[in-house]
């Protein structure tokens, strides 16, 4: 929302010249036909409000005094209640003699009860009408025309209320070959990136979907109440809070237990693995997922190795790897387990070859010629 309201202020920035230079345009239309019969350029006043020009239409009449720097007479009769008002066509003073300023002149129109101002140039330009302190207190509008646009409004004003003025804000530019093409473009970006973030939100709801347990996978789970006194479990991992005599409890296959509050919302809203040891709690299909089959081979234990005991001390690790078959001896490490029967000669031999060498690590000179002679 921020960066739209941004792009919108760098857009009224750049559209602002645009209606800064506007100019304002003046039609002079025939009531008998409706038709309009002539047109000519405004310059709005820098007081007053300008933006009632299009709002209403004006019948021209010529200012008396001219150049209404005195109390003007008023129009020959009342348009209130009506959506047309009088327009008075003023002279503006020549340089050099005795003026009075722009607002001056408006307020006397205003006062006669014209409800817009025109101020006739003394030449073919345009130029912008400035107030003087009294600026604030002007209530109808006021354009400056040219002199000549100014000769046609006052032949206009003569035939008794026939033509009337409408007004029109025109752009020195073509403004609409500017605006749809951006407004297209924007369109078109928006929906664009819309489809996008669409698009992203759908497959991460997928995502959070598969990670998800269903509810009616839930209910498949274990759950009882805590007993105290058969119970093996103390604390639920997720509250830390010690399980009390009647507690509802979860057990998940892994057989980690969790207050029933804690664990749901946990497997239904976030993923569907244990908090603590990270384990599915449902395995996908086998070559699906490889992570739940690393986990559950990782807390099987290894169920294809050999069925002897391992020491847990730090030589196991170095025992086990040795890729020999023989998975250590025992934690003394005098004896060693003869080979299956089913073996070969040479398996055989290569598996008390390795034993003895590492034996040879912690038993005296002695016994190592010893297995070197029953090696012989």
């Amino acid at each position: 929302l921020m960066s739209f309201a941004i792009r919108a202020l760098v857009l009224l920035g750049c559209i602002w010249p645009a209606f800064c230079g506007a100019k304002l345009r003046i039609f002079v239309v025939d009531s008998t036909t409706n038709d309009t019969v002539d047109s000519c350029y405004a310059e709005p006043a820098n007081f007053g409000p300008v933006q009632l020009l299009g709002s209403f239409r004006a019948l021209p009449l010529s200012a008396e005094p001219i150049n209404g720097c005195a109390n003007m007479q008023r129009p020959p009769h009342s348009l209130n209640g009506t959506a047309v008002r009088w327009a008075a066509v003023i002279n503006r003073d020549l340089p050099g003699r005795s003026a009075c300023y722009f607002d001056t002149k408006v307020l006397n129109a205003q006062a006669a009860g014209f409800g817009l101002a025109i101020i006739v140039n003394y030449e073919e330009a345009l130029s912008g009408m400035d107030a003087s302190d009294h600026g604030n207190r002007v209530q109808i509008p006021a354009a400056m025309v040219t002199e000549s646009c100014g000769y046609l409004l006052r032949q206009y004003a003569r035939h008794k209320e026939r033509f009337y003025l409408t007004f029109w804000l025109a752009f020195p530019l073509d403004f609409r070959a500017y605006v749809i093409p951006f407004i297209t473009i924007v369109s078109v970006c928006f929906l664009f990136f819309t489809s996008l973030w669409i698009a992203k939100w759908y497959r991460d709801w997928r995502q959070r979907q598969k990670n998800r347990l269903t509810r009616s996978s839930l209910k498949k789970l274990e759950q009882k109440k805590f007993d105290k006194a058969t119970d093996p479990y103390e604390c639920c991992a997720i509250c830390l809070e010690d399980y009390e005599q009647g507690d509802k409890l979860r057990i998940l296959p892994c057989n980690h237990a969790y207050h029933q509050a804690c664990i749901d919302p946990w497997l239904l809203k976030s993923r569907s693995v244990c908090p603590v040891c990270k384990r599915r709690v449902f395995p996908r299909q086998p070559g699906s997922d490889s992570e739940s089959s690393e986990t559950e081979d990782a807390a099987g234990g290894g169920g294809g190795g050999s069925s002897a005991a391992v020491s847990s001390d730090e030589r196991t690790p170095l025992l086990g790897g040795s890729g020999s078959g023989a998975e250590g001896g025992s934690s003394g490490g005098g004896t060693f387990d003869a080979p299956g029967p089913s073996s070969s000669g040479a398996q055989q031999q290569q598996q008390v070859t390795v034993q003895v060498s590492v034996h040879h690590e912690s038993a005296p000179a002695s016994s190592r010629q010893r297995g070197g002679n029953h090696l012989v």
